[in-house]
Formats: structure tokens, C-alpha cells, sequence
């Protein structure tokens, strides 16, 4: 369909663009940080003005570098491609954690899973935009992530603890970000069911429909 190709399209130019920050801007960033560190050798230590500004620059070389790292990866994370959805969950999850001090528990479906690279990277994005909505609407202190699945359907769970979204949000399609995360699901034959508790949470099922004609090339097992 339309919206698959356009969404191909969309991962193929992320995939680009982290891959040239990587590989360009990385290198470039450690490159001048070398450059700084001879500088520094060379200057005399009585010197004690510039080799305080050089030791700044030192350091602000080392922060864009990991943000550059940050944004290759964000864009596009080399796990997905390299060792399939249960792990690129699992990392995002802890991520997630590390950045927003809420807790992040992921359970994956120990039974073989094998599938394509297009549906993992599907359930992969709206995963991301759900601990996103999380992170900024919920109110929550725990995540709870279960991927397990059927003949049918791949299944990813996420329950919050926060404060329950309301059916005005879950009815409204263009409320935090659901008509995105539903217009994925349903260009795979699946779909996104939310429900929330006042207080208590909400919970979120995405399910998408397998291939069950076999895994397209790179498609990883989990």
C-alpha cells in the first residue's frame, strides 16, 4: 500500500541520516577532540588560561560526541537491524528507564519468534511513541512490557501505573499521538487497543499481523 511504501521510504532515509552522522560527523567531532588533545601537550603547562579553555573545548568535544552518538541512534538503532525486536525492546525499555527514572520491565515471549524486518520495525515505533506519551502525560512511576504472540497476531503489551488516560483521549484520534500508532498497526492488518483507569493506569495492546508466508530478507529471530 501507499502508506507502507511511504513509511519504507521514511526508515530508508533514517537509516541514511544516522548512518552518515555516525560515520561523517562522529568521525569529524573526534577528530578535532585529537587535534585539541596534541594542542594541549605542545602548549607549556605555565600557560594556565589557554590550557583551561582547551581543557573546556576537550570537554565539550566529549559531550557532542555522545550526543551525536545519542541522535544516530535514536534515528535508527543498530540493534533492530542486528539482533531483532525483542532486543531492540529490551534496550529501548532501559533507555527509557535511564532517562526518566521510571521503572521498565520487559517480559519477552521465550517461545520462537521469527519475524520480518518491516513489522519489527513497525512495532518498534509505536512502542517508542507509547513510552513517549508515558513519559509526558501518564504520571507513572512503573511500565510493564510484555511482546508474545499467536499463530496470527505478534502482540506488545504495555501497562503504566500513572493516572489512566480518559475515554475522551482514547475516543479522540488525534490525541497523543493515537491515530499515528493505529495507522501503523492497521497498514499490517493489526491494530492498537488503549484503555485506561482513573488512578490506576492504562493499558495499551498493539498487535500486528504476522507473516505467516515467511520472513522477508533480514527478518531476525526472537
Amino acid at each position: 500500500s501507499l502508506y507502507l511504501r511511504l513509511e519504507q521510504v521514511r526508515e530508508e532515509e533514517r537509516t541514511r541520516t544516522a548512518r552518515e552522522v555516525h560515520d561523517h560527523l562522529s568521525q569529524l567531532l573526534t577528530t578535532i577532540k585529537l587535534e585539541l588533545s596534541l594542542l594541549q601537550k605542545k602548549l607549556p603547562p605555565s600557560n594556565l588560561s589557554v590550557q583551561k579553555s582547551i581543557g573546556q573545548l576537550l570537554d565539550m568535544s566529549d559531550g557532542a560526541i555522545q550526543a551525536v552518538k545519542k541522535i544516530a541512534m535514536d534515528l535508527r538503532p543498530p540493534i533492530l537491524d542486528d539482533l531483532g525486536i525483542g532486543e531492540a525492546i529490551n534496550w529501548q525499555a532501559k533507555e527509557f528507564m535511564t532517562r526518566t527514572n521510571i521503572k521498565c520491565e520487559f517480559v519477552n515471549d521465550p517461545n520462537y519468534l521469527e519475524i520480518d524486518l518491516e513489522r519489527s520495525t513497525t512495532l518498534f515505533r509505536i512502542f517508542q511513541e507509547t513510552l513517549t506519551n508515558i513519559a509526558r502525560h501518564a504520571g507513572a512511576t512503573e511500565v510493564y512490557v510484555v511482546l508474545s504472540h499467536s499463530n496470527e497476531y505478534i502482540t506488545l503489551q504495555v501497562k503504566d501505573n500513572g493516572c489512566g488516560i480518559s475515554s475522551d483521549q482514547v475516543s479522540n484520534l488525534r490525541s497523543l499521538g493515537i491515530l499515528g500508532m493505529r495507522e501503523r498497526a492497521m497498514a499490517w492488518g493489526g491494530d492498537v487497543q488503549i484503555s485506561g483507569v482513573p488512578d490506576d493506569g492504562t493499558s495499551i495492546t498493539i498487535n500486528i499481523k504476522r507473516d505467516n508466508h515467511g520472513s522477508k530478507k533480514g527478518g531476525r529471530k526472537n
